[in-house]
């Protein structure tokens, strides 16, 4: 049997907490830890600048228009006045539906980059060749349909 001798003077004991002189909290109201709510403990998080919070609105205004919505609702879901909300968001509120279709062709474009074939598929059933040789593309009237399941697949989920 072996024994080994372990000097115990080396070994600091962690029962008692690094009781000495200078240890431990520091005293005073400064250094007491301060109650934090959820949301704002991450002090990495910054608010959202001014031209993020109306990206924000404009990308709403152009949601609500694609959905058919008129403009008295929109204003009231905003919380702004009509007139200010023609005035603030005249683009919007004529093309919004374009600006939708534009953006949901762009994520399908993509994800076909990305190498997704469904969507590679959708975004062909979408785009069609004007001659039989395949130069140049012109969009076509394909039904909202393809569209649709076209985003439904790149949200993950099952085409019917």
């Amino acid at each position: 049997m072996i024994k080994i001798m372990i000097p115990w003077e080396n070994i600091k004991m962690a029962t008692h907490g690094g009781r000495r002189d200078g240890a431990g909290r520091k005293r005073g109201s400064l250094n007491k830890p301060k109650l934090q709510l959820a949301s704002g403990a991450d002090a990495t998080q910054k608010a959202p600048t001014a031209a993020q919070r109306t990206r924000a609105l404009k990308r709403q205004v152009a949601l609500c228009v694609a959905d058919g919505m008129d403009e008295i609702s929109i204003g009231a879901v905003l919380g702004l006045d009509v007139a200010k909300l023609r005035v603030l968001f005249a683009h919007e509120l004529a093309h919004g539906s374009a600006i939708v279709r534009a953006e949901m062709l762009a994520r399908l474009a993509e994800a076909g980059d990305a190498g997704n074939v469904a969507a590679q598929k959708a975004l062909l059933a979408v785009v069609e060749p004007v001659d039989g040789a395949g130069g140049d593309v012109k969009p076509s009237n394909a039904p909202d349909r393809v569209v649709e399941s076209a985003l439904r697949l790149l949200q993950g989920g099952k085409t019917p």
